[in-house]
This record gives structure tokens, C-alpha cells and sequence, in this order.
């Protein structure tokens, strides 16, 4: 019975070939760009997802209030992550990502310049989820001067060969220990990198909260209201952080948030826009129904000759 259908169906394509051809391309244009389409959305709604932690992992941003302007940092001072875990249950861990200036990295005869540098603290590995092909993640980073590679740098220098062990130098003549070898960090993240390095030497800084520039995420206990703590931060450190001239609120964002709900200029990755995906769903939407409508146009004009 299929057989026949389908011989039939050839049939009467080949005895009317230009409006046949009319009516298939008409639905291909149609579902290909509902296909095309739908892969985008779905592509930037998939930012950050592969994190298993990631519906309990915040990043930390710092709201300015001044008599004149109110503004936003997505950063915040070096000693507040160790200090909040210490005064709060809810946080169960921290991780700090701090951007380095372009590194000559060199390792016998084969240099390499590497723009997408940062240092970190040792907890990265516990509460991000980044595929070690060489070392341990355990202990990777708990060391001062260590450094993980993405698998792509490594090949740049060690080919396909395990270097752990091995010291990579920079041009500033610091010497760094090969803790690990990761799998490249994944198009669809926020935050994106080539290589980090052991940020333990951080810790003279913890005492002076007039040091910024790190980029903050807090890894809660499953429950936890993160508008609730954020409150409660900002109160605990009001005596710290506010004077005459400024008040400073903390604000808690879930990071698959991130990639199409910030603004902020200073996101380490280009990031997205919810209007964007809300045009394209109507466009998408649209063309289905015009190529639908379309298709039944030209299929009952017709009906009166196959009649």
C-alpha cells in the first residue's frame, strides 16, 4: 500500500513538475527556517547548562548607589568571597576568576602570545565542570605557581604528548608547574579561556577591600534564597562598604542567566539579547505559517482538476 502511495505521489509530480516544485520549495524555505532558527535559540538559551552545578551557582555583582548615578560592577573586591563563606552557611564554596594582560608564554624554543588568560583560585574545579584529559582535578591549581592548559595551548607546545610535570615559563620570567590538560571550554559559555593559573598568592590581598577586579561566583546550598542572601550581605558589610558618598548592594545572578540577561560592558565574553530571541521566534513562527498557508493555497486550487 506504501508502495503505491509513494508511486503515485512521483506521479503526479512529474505530470505538473513546475507547481510541484513550487509547493516543495515554498515548505522547504519554510521549515528551514523555523530549523535554522530554533538551533540559534536553542544554541543561546544553552549557555553555561553543561555545569552540573549551575542552578545553585551565582556570580556576584556590586550596585553603586552615589547622590548623582547608580551603576554596576560585575566584579567585587578580593577579600569578599572568603569573607562571606566564612560569616554565611549558605555558601558552600567560592571561586574567583581574576583577567591577565596578553602572556608570552614560551617552553624551549616555542613561544606563543595567549589573550584569554586567568588566575584562579584552587575550588575552580569543584564547583565548575571542565573535562580533564591529563592531571587530577582534585589537586589540580592547589599548589601556588601551577597552571591548567586547554587542550588546544597544549598542543601548540607538547603536541599531543602528556605534559603535566613539565614547566611552562612567561616572558616576566615566572615559572609555572603543568597541573592538568582540559578539554577547550565550550562556545557556550559566559566566560571563556585558554589557560589558568593558581591564584593562592591572592591571599595578601584578602584584607583590603579596597582591591577589585575579580570576577566573583558563590556555589549555594540547594534551597537557598540567593535574593534573600544577597540582602543580608549587603546589610552584614554596610558598615564596611557604605559612607557619604556611595552605598554598595550585592546582588546575586544565576549564571545561565547571563549570556541574555546582561548589559554590562564589561562581560569577559559578548553576551546575548532576549529581544533578539523573542524576534526571531515570531519570525520563525511567521514563516511556518505563511509557508503552511501557502502550501494549502496551491493544494486546493488544484483540487477542482484532480477532481
Amino acid at each position: 500500500m506504501l508502495k503505491k502511495q509513494i508511486q503515485l505521489a512521483i506521479r503526479n509530480v512529474r505530470k505538473d513538475l513546475v507547481y510541484s516544485l513550487i509547493k516543495i520549495i515554498g515548505l522547504v524555505i519554510g521549515f528551514t527556517t523555523v530549523i535554522l532558527f530554533s538551533l540559534y535559540i536553542s544554541d543561546e538559551f544553552s549557555y553555561d547548562k553543561y555545569h552540573t552545578k549551575g542552578e545553585n551557582i551565582y556570580r556576584v555583582t556590586t550596585h553603586f548607589i552615589k547622590p548623582d548615578e547608580t551603576y554596576d560592577w560585575i566584579l567585587a573586591q578580593v577579600p569578599f568571597a572568603q569573607k562571606v563563606k566564612d560569616d554565611f552557611k549558605e555558601v558552600v564554596e567560592f571561586v574567583q576568576f581574576s583577567e591577565n594582560e596578553r602572556i608570552l608564554f614560551e617552553y624551549n624554543d616555542v613561544k606563543y602570545y595567549e589573550e584569554k588568560v586567568y588566575t584562579v583560585n584552587g575550588e575552580v574545579f569543584k564547583v565548575f565542570d571542565y573535562k580533564f584529559i591529563y592531571g587530577d582535578k582534585n589537586t589540580a591549581l592547589k599548589q601556588p605557581n601551577t597552571i591548567v592548559l586547554t587542550e588546544s595551548l597544549s598542543q601548540k607546545f607538547f603536541s599531543d604528548t602528556n605534559p603535566v610535570g613539565k614547566i611552562i615559563r612567561t616572558a616576566g620570567g615566572n615559572n609555572y608547574e603543568i597541573a592538568g590538560i582540559i578539554e577547550d571550554v565550550p562556545m557556550n559559555s559566559h566566560i571563556r579561556f585558554s589557560a589558568l593559573i593558581s591564584g593562592e598568592f591572592l591571599a595578601e590581598d584578602f584584607e583590603s577591600w579596597g582591591m577589585w577586579g575579580v570576577f566573583t561566583y558563590l556555589y549555594l546550598q540547594k534551597g537557598c534564597n540567593p535574593q534573600l542572601l544577597a540582602e543580608q550581605i549587603s546589610a552584614a558589610y554596610a558598615g564596611i562598604n557604605n559612607n557619604e558618598q556611595r552605598t554598595i548592594k550585592y546582588i546575586l545572578q544565576p549564571i545561565f542567566n547571563i549570556h541574555l540577561n546582561s548589559a554590562n560592558e564589561d562581560e569577559p565574553e559578548a553576551t546575548g539579547d532576549m529581544w533578539y530571541i523573542k524576534i526571531f521566534a515570531i519570525v520563525a513562527l511567521f514563516m511556518l505559517i505563511i509557508a503552511s498557508i501557502n502550501y494549502m493555497n496551491l493544494a486546493t486550487a488544484r483540487s477542482t482538476k484532480r477532481a
